[in-house]
């Protein structure tokens, strides 16, 4: 196991037609496709899920099996950067590896419920060697949305490598919100 603490930033990609042409610019190269499906699970007493969540993850694509996962952020500012980083090495910790069935009857022993899920479909990473990071593109719901993550061991240096980036993507919206924020922020304001 690495000692990385992952701090990242999400945004939401208009047109991924004009994204990877950016990245061809970049003369990115392609890392690899991955699919996979995370079900997010609550406490009977809600947690903050910017700061902390628990989910089911099914890879899709590769195969990695199904995989519970225990995730505790902080959000930090350092340089004009809003970012989440997370406090468990890694990004996040295993709590468990079964099958979705298994995974579903250890959160509900443990007293957690279903709150959300998330299909990430013709996902890709991909690499900008030029530069020295990779950046996501992720197919959920029809939208499109993209991360840069980087190393926290020291938030200061990871600030600065995000800022970086984001000017050399030309993105300028972009929020420390995990996915599952997003995307749940976006149901609550269909329903209005």
């Amino acid at each position: 196991m690495t000692s990385n603490y992952e701090c990242e930033v999400r945004f939401e990609i208009r047109s991924i037609e004009e994204f990877e042409n950016r990245l061809k610019e970049l003369d990115a190269s392609l890392g690899f496709y991955y699919e996979f499906t995370d079900t997010y699970f609550e406490p009977l007493e809600r947690w903050d899920p910017v700061t902390k969540n628990i989910r089911i993850r099914q890879w899709h694509q590769p195969d990695k099996g199904t995989v519970i996962y225990l995730v505790k952020n902080q959000i930090m500012t350092i340089n004009g950067v809003n970012f989440k980083r997370s406090l468990y090495r890694d990004g996040k910790l295993t709590l468990f590896k079964g099958t979705y069935d298994e995974c579903v009857e250890v959160l509900t022993d443990m007293g957690f419920k279903q709150w959300l899920k998330i299909e990430k479909k013709d996902s890709r990473i991909w690499h900008i060697d030029r530069y020295g990071f990779s950046t996501i593109a992720e197919n959920i719901n029809g939208r499109w949305y993209g991360e840069l993550e980087f190393s926290g061991e020291d938030p200061d240096e990871a600030a600065e490598k995000i800022k970086n980036a984001l000017e050399i993507l030309e993105i300028k919206e972009f929020t420390y919100k995990p996915i599952s924020k997003i995307i749940s922020e976006k149901i609550q304001k269909s329903l209005i």
